[in-house]
């Protein structure tokens, strides 16, 4: 029998090729610059690409199975490009092998629109604590590194022709701001397929069964809530069916915690109550319990005792963890070598954030 070559007949997403392409030299350090997947032939695509000012060519076959070959043979063999064909076959593009859970993911929103794109970028940018390291713009894409003052890298990138927005490395503080501001824009129907990218869950899941458990976390409002909240919903009830390997389980209670920042200013513009730049004025903290907010006095006669305890809830839950989250805690503790930084090493600890956040909403309609 024949031994199968060593990048022949991969199980690739094919239409991603270009996508992992960039995601591999977007890690690297030297100049490069990538040509179009082009047709060679029916089945034979040729990718041309420059690194380090040297020019190099690899072609895909599609093959008639459906499967994909990898040829490093146009130009001659190299080390690069036997890296990246190495990086294909162990991606997420690639299904020969299991994929490490979310060592290194990216999702692809598909259909994306390029100028809703840079409104994300542009405000995830003006952050105090985030930085572009670089920008590139190729014959394909656009491509953005960003980072976060604590050290975390994220690389997003958009292809204008196929209208795809990539983002792309470790799900922790940066990347989920950035997949949630982007999901957030998607059509609802388009939400249960990017989310089951690149995750392992216990059961199928399709738009159907997360729309009919929407009812069950939020039988008291699942009709009242606008698109974008409930999206948010959807994301949060997906993220109790995600059973992959972490260190730090914060990325999967983000949007949860977002979805009550969402649920406290759609009520504060329905009571024509002002938040003062941006911020939850209203509340202040309860004179008798150190760590929780309640609403100002001069608020109360707009809500009933039922409303105006679920936002004191709501705002208190949402300070306490999104904090806990978003920042790292007391490195100079009174307790001696003790950093007080909180992380979410256990799954029930995140999935107990989704589940009382959701709680909490539902509990304003009541």
């Amino acid at each position: 029998m024949a031994k199968k070559p060593l990048y022949g007949k991969l199980n690739i997403v094919q239409d991603q090729i270009e996508v992992a392409i960039v995601a591999f030299f977007s890690e690297k350090t030297g100049e490069y610059s990538i040509e179009n997947l082009n047709p060679i032939t029916e089945s034979r695509n040729r990718i041309e690409f420059t690194y380090l000012d040297e020019l190099y060519k690899v072609d895909f076959h599609f093959n008639n199975d459906g499967t994909t070959t990898i040829d490093l043979s146009p130009g001659g063999p190299d080390p690069i490009k036997t890296e990246l064909a190495n990086y294909i076959k162990t991606s997420s593009i690639c299904t020969i092998d299991k994929i490490s859970n979310f060592d290194n993911p990216w999702f692809v929103f598909e259909d994306f629109n390029y100028d809703d794109f840079i409104a994300v970028i542009s405000l995830i940018k003006e952050q105090d604590n985030v930085k572009e390291s670089e920008y590139k713009k190729t014959d394909i894409a656009e491509i953005w590194s960003l980072k976060s003052t604590p050290g975390e890298k994220v690389n997003v990138s958009f292809f204008k022709k196929n209208k795809k927005a990539v983002i792309q490395g470790k799900p922790l503080t940066l990347f989920s701001d950035i997949y949630t501001s982007l999901i957030s824009l998607m059509d609802i129907e388009n939400v249960p397929a990017i989310m089951n990218q690149q995750t392992y869950v216990a059961e199928k899941v399709t738009k159907k069964s997360i729309e009919a458990e929407l009812e069950n976390y939020l039988p008291n409002c699942s009709d009242k809530i606008s698109s974008k909240v409930r999206i948010l919903c959807y994301q949060s009830i997906f993220n109790l069916k995600i059973h992959d390997e972490m260190f730090d389980y914060g990325f999967l209670s983000f949007p949860s915690l977002k979805l009550l920042e969402g649920h406290l200013k759609y009520i504060m513009k329905d009571k024509s109550i002002q938040l003062k730049d941006g911020n939850f004025s209203m509340f202040i903290k309860d004179p008798l319990e150190r760590q929780k907010y309640i609403l100002h006095p001069e608020y109360d006669s707009y809500f009933t005792a039922k409303q105006k305890n679920a936002v004191n809830n709501a705002y208190t839950f949402y300070n306490i963890h999104r904090h806990s989250i978003f920042h790292w805690g007391n490195i100079d503790s009174p307790i001696k070598g003790r950093d007080t930084t909180i992380v979410h090493d256990r799954p029930d600890t995140a999935h107990g954030i989704i589940n009382n956040a959701l709680d909490i909403v539902n509990s304003y309609y009541m």
